[in-house]
Protein backbone atom coordinates (compact mmCIF):
# COMPACT_ATOMS: atom_id res chain seq x y z
CA UNK A 1 0.00 0.00 0.00
CA UNK A 2 0.96 3.40 -0.90
CA UNK A 3 2.25 4.91 2.92
CA UNK A 4 1.01 8.31 3.83
CA UNK A 5 2.75 11.84 2.71
CA UNK A 6 4.98 13.08 5.57
CA UNK A 7 2.48 14.30 9.02
CA UNK A 8 3.22 18.01 8.63
CA UNK A 9 2.86 18.41 4.88
CA UNK A 10 -0.27 16.46 3.68
CA UNK A 11 -3.40 18.00 3.63
CA UNK A 12 -6.43 17.40 6.92
CA UNK A 13 -7.96 15.25 4.66
CA UNK A 14 -5.82 13.16 3.71
CA UNK A 15 -4.69 12.64 7.06
CA UNK A 16 -8.11 11.84 8.23
CA UNK A 17 -7.87 9.13 5.56
CA UNK A 18 -4.37 7.68 6.56
CA UNK A 19 -5.83 7.94 10.42
CA UNK A 20 -8.96 6.17 9.46
CA UNK A 21 -8.05 3.25 6.95
CA UNK A 22 -10.94 0.81 7.52
CA UNK A 23 -14.06 0.46 6.12
CA UNK A 24 -17.41 -0.70 6.51
CA UNK A 25 -17.16 -2.64 3.56
CA UNK A 26 -14.60 -3.47 1.14
CA UNK A 27 -14.26 -2.81 -2.43
CA UNK A 28 -11.48 -3.33 -4.82
CA UNK A 29 -8.93 -0.39 -4.14
CA UNK A 30 -9.54 -0.58 -0.21
CA UNK A 31 -8.96 -4.22 -0.76
CA UNK A 32 -5.94 -3.78 -2.35
CA UNK A 33 -4.32 -0.88 -0.12
CA UNK A 34 -5.04 -3.66 2.76
CA UNK A 35 -7.20 -1.71 4.57
CA UNK A 36 -9.16 -2.94 7.21
CA UNK A 37 -13.36 -4.80 6.38
CA UNK A 38 -15.30 -4.74 9.10
CA UNK A 39 -17.60 -7.08 7.16
CA UNK A 40 -15.04 -8.73 5.66
CA UNK A 41 -13.58 -9.38 9.65
CA UNK A 42 -17.78 -10.52 10.59
CA UNK A 43 -17.27 -13.13 8.01
CA UNK A 44 -14.03 -14.12 9.17
CA UNK A 45 -15.68 -14.47 12.41
CA UNK A 46 -18.69 -16.74 10.84
CA UNK A 47 -16.09 -18.85 8.77
CA UNK A 48 -13.67 -19.86 11.97
CA UNK A 49 -17.61 -20.66 13.92
CA UNK A 50 -18.54 -22.94 11.23
CA UNK A 51 -15.18 -24.65 11.02
CA UNK A 52 -15.02 -24.87 14.58
CA UNK A 53 -18.72 -26.40 14.74
CA UNK A 54 -17.46 -29.01 12.47
CA UNK A 55 -14.32 -30.08 13.98
CA UNK A 56 -16.48 -30.31 17.49
CA UNK A 57 -19.12 -32.56 15.50
CA UNK A 58 -15.44 -34.89 15.08
CA UNK A 59 -14.54 -33.85 11.43
CA UNK A 60 -11.00 -32.31 11.06
CA UNK A 61 -10.58 -33.26 7.84
CA UNK A 62 -11.65 -29.35 6.35
CA UNK A 63 -9.10 -28.18 8.52
CA UNK A 64 -6.31 -30.35 7.21
CA UNK A 65 -7.29 -29.55 3.34
CA UNK A 66 -7.28 -26.07 4.38
CA UNK A 67 -4.33 -25.90 5.82
CA UNK A 68 -2.71 -27.60 2.67
CA UNK A 69 -4.20 -25.58 0.21
CA UNK A 70 -3.78 -21.93 1.63
CA UNK A 71 -0.53 -22.12 1.22
CA UNK A 72 -0.34 -22.24 -2.88
CA UNK A 73 -3.06 -19.60 -3.00
CA UNK A 74 -1.10 -17.16 -0.78
CA UNK A 75 1.79 -17.16 -3.25
CA UNK A 76 -0.01 -14.08 -5.42
CA UNK A 77 3.15 -11.16 -5.93
CA UNK A 78 2.97 -8.12 -8.22
CA UNK A 79 5.06 -10.19 -10.85
CA UNK A 80 2.76 -13.09 -10.84
CA UNK A 81 -0.11 -10.69 -11.20
CA UNK A 82 1.37 -9.07 -14.40
CA UNK A 83 2.73 -11.63 -16.15
CA UNK A 84 -1.10 -12.84 -15.74
CA UNK A 85 -2.73 -10.10 -16.92
CA UNK A 86 -0.33 -9.12 -20.25
CA UNK A 87 -0.61 -13.07 -21.31
CA UNK A 88 -4.73 -13.20 -20.50
CA UNK A 89 -6.27 -11.07 -23.52
CA UNK A 90 -4.15 -13.75 -25.66
CA UNK A 91 -6.27 -16.27 -23.79
CA UNK A 92 -9.42 -14.79 -24.79
CA UNK A 93 -8.63 -14.11 -28.67
CA UNK A 94 -7.96 -17.79 -28.57
CA UNK A 95 -10.97 -18.57 -27.10
CA UNK A 96 -13.70 -16.33 -29.29
CA UNK A 97 -11.77 -17.99 -31.97
CA UNK A 98 -12.58 -21.69 -30.95
CA UNK A 99 -16.36 -20.48 -30.39
CA UNK A 100 -16.90 -19.18 -34.00
CA UNK A 101 -15.24 -22.93 -34.92
CA UNK A 102 -18.01 -24.32 -33.23
CA UNK A 103 -20.75 -22.01 -34.22
CA UNK A 104 -19.53 -22.35 -38.17
CA UNK A 105 -19.73 -26.21 -37.69
CA UNK A 106 -23.15 -25.98 -35.49
CA UNK A 107 -25.90 -27.77 -38.83
CA UNK A 108 -27.09 -24.48 -39.36
CA UNK A 109 -24.39 -22.32 -39.20
CA UNK A 110 -25.58 -20.25 -36.08
CA UNK A 111 -26.06 -21.24 -32.39
CA UNK A 112 -27.57 -18.85 -29.92
CA UNK A 113 -25.64 -15.95 -28.58
CA UNK A 114 -26.06 -17.14 -25.02
CA UNK A 115 -25.19 -20.95 -25.88
CA UNK A 116 -21.65 -19.54 -27.40
CA UNK A 117 -21.24 -16.99 -24.28
CA UNK A 118 -21.52 -20.33 -22.08
CA UNK A 119 -18.49 -22.21 -24.15
CA UNK A 120 -16.57 -19.00 -23.80
CA UNK A 121 -17.36 -18.50 -20.18
CA UNK A 122 -16.56 -22.27 -19.38
CA UNK A 123 -13.09 -22.74 -22.15
CA UNK A 124 -11.39 -19.50 -21.22
CA UNK A 125 -12.06 -19.81 -17.67
CA UNK A 126 -10.08 -23.85 -17.90
CA UNK A 127 -7.12 -21.70 -19.86
CA UNK A 128 -7.25 -18.60 -16.91
CA UNK A 129 -6.80 -21.20 -14.53
CA UNK A 130 -4.03 -23.21 -15.83
CA UNK A 131 -1.98 -19.85 -16.95
CA UNK A 132 -2.44 -18.68 -12.88
CA UNK A 133 -0.86 -22.38 -11.83
CA UNK A 134 1.83 -21.65 -14.51
CA UNK A 135 2.70 -18.05 -13.61
CA UNK A 136 2.30 -18.82 -9.55
CA UNK A 137 5.18 -21.73 -10.33
CA UNK A 138 7.64 -19.18 -12.37
CA UNK A 139 7.61 -16.40 -10.46
CA UNK A 140 7.44 -18.78 -7.04
CA UNK A 141 10.90 -20.30 -8.67
CA UNK A 142 12.19 -16.31 -9.85
CA UNK A 143 11.74 -14.33 -6.90
CA UNK A 144 11.24 -17.07 -3.98
CA UNK A 145 11.81 -14.07 -1.65
CA UNK A 146 9.02 -11.97 -2.88
CA UNK A 147 6.73 -14.88 -2.70
CA UNK A 148 7.59 -15.30 1.16
CA UNK A 149 7.18 -11.02 1.54
CA UNK A 150 3.89 -11.52 -0.22
CA UNK A 151 2.16 -14.47 1.59
CA UNK A 152 0.85 -12.32 4.77
CA UNK A 153 -0.60 -9.68 2.64
CA UNK A 154 -2.00 -11.67 0.90
CA UNK A 155 -3.50 -13.78 3.88
CA UNK A 156 -4.42 -10.26 5.70
CA UNK A 157 -6.07 -9.23 2.24
CA UNK A 158 -8.78 -11.96 2.30
CA UNK A 159 -9.08 -12.42 5.92
CA UNK A 160 -9.76 -8.97 6.49
CA UNK A 161 -9.91 -7.07 3.88
CA UNK A 162 -12.21 -8.32 1.21
CA UNK A 163 -15.85 -9.40 1.67
CA UNK A 164 -18.69 -9.79 -0.05
CA UNK A 165 -18.80 -6.80 -1.77
CA UNK A 166 -15.47 -6.86 -3.67
CA UNK A 167 -16.60 -8.54 -6.90
CA UNK A 168 -15.01 -11.95 -7.84
CA UNK A 169 -12.23 -11.98 -10.19
CA UNK A 170 -11.93 -14.62 -12.50
CA UNK A 171 -7.69 -13.26 -12.41
CA UNK A 172 -7.00 -11.80 -9.38
CA UNK A 173 -5.45 -7.72 -9.42
CA UNK A 174 -7.63 -7.07 -12.62
CA UNK A 175 -9.60 -4.64 -11.04
CA UNK A 176 -6.77 -2.65 -9.46
CA UNK A 177 -5.00 -2.32 -12.64
CA UNK A 178 -7.99 -2.50 -15.01
CA UNK A 179 -6.93 0.95 -16.64
CA UNK A 180 -3.40 -0.27 -17.35
CA UNK A 181 -5.22 -3.71 -18.50
CA UNK A 182 -8.58 -3.10 -20.60
CA UNK A 183 -8.80 -5.87 -23.23
CA UNK A 184 -11.36 -8.23 -21.05
CA UNK A 185 -15.10 -7.99 -21.19
CA UNK A 186 -17.14 -6.62 -17.98
CA UNK A 187 -17.58 -10.26 -17.25
CA UNK A 188 -14.34 -11.21 -16.19
CA UNK A 189 -14.26 -7.60 -13.72
CA UNK A 190 -17.50 -7.84 -12.44
CA UNK A 191 -19.52 -10.92 -12.90
CA UNK A 192 -22.24 -10.62 -10.46
CA UNK A 193 -23.23 -7.71 -12.32
CA UNK A 194 -22.85 -8.73 -15.79
CA UNK A 195 -24.82 -11.88 -15.33
CA UNK A 196 -27.79 -9.81 -13.86
CA UNK A 197 -27.71 -7.22 -16.94
CA UNK A 198 -27.31 -10.27 -19.56
CA UNK A 199 -29.19 -12.92 -18.08
CA UNK A 200 -32.19 -11.64 -15.97
CA UNK A 201 -34.54 -9.99 -18.65
CA UNK A 202 -37.34 -10.83 -20.02
CA UNK A 203 -37.18 -13.51 -22.42
CA UNK A 204 -38.27 -13.33 -26.49
CA UNK A 205 -39.24 -16.51 -26.66
CA UNK A 206 -38.79 -20.53 -25.46
CA UNK A 207 -35.39 -20.78 -26.76
CA UNK A 208 -33.43 -18.00 -25.19
CA UNK A 209 -35.77 -18.85 -21.72
CA UNK A 210 -33.87 -22.45 -21.94
CA UNK A 211 -30.29 -20.59 -22.19
CA UNK A 212 -31.01 -18.02 -19.56
CA UNK A 213 -31.53 -21.34 -17.57
CA UNK A 214 -28.30 -22.94 -18.13
CA UNK A 215 -26.35 -19.75 -18.61
CA UNK A 216 -27.35 -18.18 -15.00
CA UNK A 217 -26.21 -20.92 -12.90
CA UNK A 218 -23.57 -22.12 -15.02
CA UNK A 219 -22.15 -18.41 -15.18
CA UNK A 220 -22.37 -18.11 -11.31
CA UNK A 221 -20.91 -21.69 -10.97
CA UNK A 222 -17.93 -20.26 -13.15
CA UNK A 223 -17.37 -17.56 -11.85
CA UNK A 224 -18.71 -16.94 -8.47
CA UNK A 225 -18.68 -20.16 -6.79
CA UNK A 226 -14.99 -20.72 -6.95
CA UNK A 227 -13.95 -17.15 -5.69
CA UNK A 228 -16.54 -17.66 -2.72
CA UNK A 229 -15.05 -20.90 -1.67
CA UNK A 230 -11.76 -19.48 -2.28
CA UNK A 231 -12.04 -16.65 0.37
CA UNK A 232 -14.16 -18.96 3.27
CA UNK A 233 -11.48 -21.27 2.74
CA UNK A 234 -8.85 -19.29 3.96
CA UNK A 235 -11.20 -17.23 6.67
CA UNK A 236 -12.29 -20.73 8.09
CA UNK A 237 -8.42 -21.42 7.80
CA UNK A 238 -7.66 -19.00 10.83
CA UNK A 239 -8.27 -21.90 13.63
CA UNK A 240 -4.50 -22.56 12.20
CA UNK A 241 -3.35 -19.57 10.47
CA UNK A 242 -4.27 -16.85 12.82
CA UNK A 243 -1.16 -16.33 14.18
CA UNK A 244 0.46 -14.46 10.84
CA UNK A 245 -1.72 -11.81 12.11
CA UNK A 246 1.96 -10.81 13.32
CA UNK A 247 3.81 -11.54 10.28
CA UNK A 248 1.66 -8.96 7.85
CA UNK A 249 3.91 -5.30 7.42
CA UNK A 250 1.60 -3.08 5.59
CA UNK A 251 4.25 0.18 6.50
CA UNK A 252 7.10 -0.32 3.91
CA UNK A 253 7.21 2.22 1.74
CA UNK A 254 8.57 5.93 1.86
CA UNK A 255 10.79 6.93 3.78
CA UNK A 256 11.08 6.05 8.25
CA UNK A 257 8.79 8.87 9.32
CA UNK A 258 6.46 7.56 6.96
CA UNK A 259 6.70 3.59 7.96
CA UNK A 260 6.19 4.63 11.91
CA UNK A 261 3.61 7.03 11.38
CA UNK A 262 1.92 4.27 9.20
CA UNK A 263 2.49 2.15 12.67
CA UNK A 264 1.22 4.53 14.73
CA UNK A 265 -2.13 5.41 13.00
CA UNK A 266 -3.23 2.90 10.58
CA UNK A 267 -6.25 0.73 11.34
CA UNK A 268 -4.61 -2.65 10.91
CA UNK A 269 -1.45 -2.19 13.61
CA UNK A 270 -4.15 -0.64 15.83
CA UNK A 271 -6.76 -4.04 15.06
CA UNK A 272 -3.24 -6.05 16.14
CA UNK A 273 -2.59 -4.35 19.17
CA UNK A 274 -5.71 -4.81 20.74
CA UNK A 275 -5.69 -8.69 19.53
CA UNK A 276 -3.20 -8.79 21.46
CA UNK A 277 -4.50 -7.54 24.35
CA UNK A 278 -7.09 -10.27 24.22
CA UNK A 279 -3.82 -12.76 23.71
CA UNK A 280 -2.08 -11.49 26.89
CA UNK A 281 -5.43 -11.51 29.33
CA UNK A 282 -5.83 -15.41 28.01
CA UNK A 283 -2.07 -16.03 28.58
CA UNK A 284 -2.28 -14.20 32.17
CA UNK A 285 -5.14 -15.23 33.37
CA UNK A 286 -3.75 -18.86 33.27
CA UNK A 287 -1.63 -17.75 36.22
CA UNK A 288 -3.43 -15.62 38.06
CA UNK A 289 -7.36 -16.60 37.26
CA UNK A 290 -6.17 -20.81 37.15
CA UNK A 291 -9.41 -21.35 39.11
CA UNK A 292 -11.57 -20.65 36.19
CA UNK A 293 -9.64 -22.36 33.73
CA UNK A 294 -9.76 -25.55 36.23
CA UNK A 295 -13.54 -24.97 36.04
CA UNK A 296 -13.69 -25.17 32.08
CA UNK A 297 -11.67 -28.08 32.15
CA UNK A 298 -14.10 -30.08 33.99
CA UNK A 299 -17.08 -29.16 32.28
CA UNK A 300 -15.39 -29.64 28.56
CA UNK A 301 -14.11 -32.96 29.81
CA UNK A 302 -17.95 -34.22 30.02
CA UNK A 303 -18.07 -33.79 26.23
CA UNK A 304 -16.80 -36.21 23.39
CA UNK A 305 -15.33 -33.14 21.74
CA UNK A 306 -12.97 -31.89 24.73
CA UNK A 307 -10.05 -33.93 22.45
CA UNK A 308 -9.87 -30.42 19.86
CA UNK A 309 -11.11 -28.16 22.24
CA UNK A 310 -7.98 -29.03 24.74
CA UNK A 311 -4.93 -28.82 21.96
CA UNK A 312 -6.64 -25.60 21.18
CA UNK A 313 -7.23 -24.32 24.56
CA UNK A 314 -4.65 -26.07 26.94
CA UNK A 315 -6.84 -25.71 30.19
CA UNK A 316 -4.29 -26.67 32.54
CA UNK A 317 -1.47 -25.63 30.83
CA UNK A 318 0.24 -22.66 29.10
CA UNK A 319 1.92 -24.31 25.82
CA UNK A 320 5.15 -22.69 24.56
CA UNK A 321 2.95 -21.45 21.31
CA UNK A 322 0.57 -19.73 23.99
CA UNK A 323 3.54 -18.07 24.99
CA UNK A 324 4.86 -17.03 21.60
CA UNK A 325 1.67 -15.72 20.94
CA UNK A 326 1.96 -13.63 23.72
CA UNK A 327 5.22 -12.22 23.34
CA UNK A 328 4.23 -11.46 19.74
CA UNK A 329 1.23 -9.01 21.57
CA UNK A 330 4.42 -7.63 23.59
CA UNK A 331 6.56 -7.09 20.16
CA UNK A 332 3.70 -4.89 18.81
CA UNK A 333 3.11 -2.61 21.74
CA UNK A 334 7.04 -2.12 22.22
CA UNK A 335 7.00 -1.22 18.53
CA UNK A 336 4.23 1.31 18.65
CA UNK A 337 6.19 2.59 21.96
CA UNK A 338 9.62 2.96 19.52
CA UNK A 339 7.73 4.39 16.89
CA UNK A 340 5.70 7.28 18.80
CA UNK A 341 8.86 8.46 20.67
CA UNK A 342 10.77 8.66 17.26
CA UNK A 343 7.54 10.48 15.65
CA UNK A 344 8.04 12.87 19.04
CA UNK A 345 11.94 13.51 18.57
CA UNK A 346 11.25 14.08 14.93
CA UNK A 347 8.45 16.81 15.10
CA UNK A 348 11.03 18.65 17.40
CA UNK A 349 13.21 18.57 14.02
CA UNK A 350 15.59 15.33 15.12
CA UNK A 351 15.74 12.53 12.20
CA UNK A 352 14.62 9.14 13.29
CA UNK A 353 17.33 7.03 14.42
CA UNK A 354 19.11 4.04 12.82
CA UNK A 355 18.69 2.85 16.11
CA UNK A 356 14.84 2.86 15.94
CA UNK A 357 15.24 1.54 12.59
CA UNK A 358 17.31 -1.51 13.01
CA UNK A 359 15.39 -1.89 16.46
CA UNK A 360 11.91 -1.85 14.81
CA UNK A 361 13.18 -4.11 12.03
CA UNK A 362 14.66 -6.87 15.02
CA UNK A 363 11.60 -6.91 16.43
CA UNK A 364 9.57 -7.75 13.36
CA UNK A 365 11.90 -10.40 12.80
CA UNK A 366 11.80 -11.79 15.96
CA UNK A 367 8.15 -11.58 15.97
CA UNK A 368 8.31 -13.48 12.38
CA UNK A 369 10.01 -16.53 13.92
CA UNK A 370 7.93 -16.70 16.84
CA UNK A 371 4.56 -16.59 14.24
CA UNK A 372 6.24 -19.30 12.11
CA UNK A 373 6.60 -21.53 15.56
CA UNK A 374 3.24 -20.96 16.49
CA UNK A 375 1.68 -22.02 13.13
CA UNK A 376 3.59 -25.04 12.86
CA UNK A 377 2.26 -26.62 16.61
CA UNK A 378 -1.08 -25.46 15.55
CA UNK A 379 -0.70 -27.39 12.25
CA UNK A 380 0.49 -30.36 13.65
CA UNK A 381 -2.09 -30.59 15.98
CA UNK A 382 -5.32 -30.58 13.54
CA UNK A 383 -2.69 -33.42 11.94
CA UNK A 384 -2.75 -35.16 15.72
CA UNK A 385 -6.55 -35.10 15.53
CA UNK A 386 -6.92 -36.32 12.10
CA UNK A 387 -4.62 -39.01 12.39
CA UNK A 388 -4.73 -40.06 15.91
CA UNK A 389 -0.64 -39.30 16.13
CA UNK A 390 1.02 -39.47 19.17
CA UNK A 391 3.11 -36.57 20.37
CA UNK A 392 6.94 -37.03 20.37
CA UNK A 393 7.97 -34.40 22.83
CA UNK A 394 6.30 -31.98 25.46
CA UNK A 395 8.56 -29.55 25.88
CA UNK A 396 8.98 -26.92 22.72
CA UNK A 397 7.65 -28.91 20.24
CA UNK A 398 4.23 -31.05 20.50
CA UNK A 399 5.58 -33.42 18.39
Amino acid sequence: MNPPADIESQPADAADVSDRSWHWVSRADTADRLELSIWALAETLIAVGIYTWVALEGYVFHLVTAMCVAPFLLLRTPQSVDQSLRTSPKLLDHGEKLVDKIENAAPDGTLPDKLCIIILFIYVSILLFGLKVYTTITVAFKFPLTVVREIPKNWWRIVGCMDTWHPPEVLPGYIANKEKYDKWDTIFVAPIEDIRDEFFQWPDSLDQMAIQFIAVPAAFIVFVVPSIAYRWSLKGSCLIYLPILWLVHTATGGTARERFADLCKLSFYRFRRWFGVAVIIVVASKIFAASIWQDLNETISKYDTSHFLSLYLAPLEIPIWQLASAVNAILAWLTLFIAETALQRASKGAQISGASIVTVRALWFIGGVLTVYTVMCLAYNVITLEWDLIPIGNRLFPW
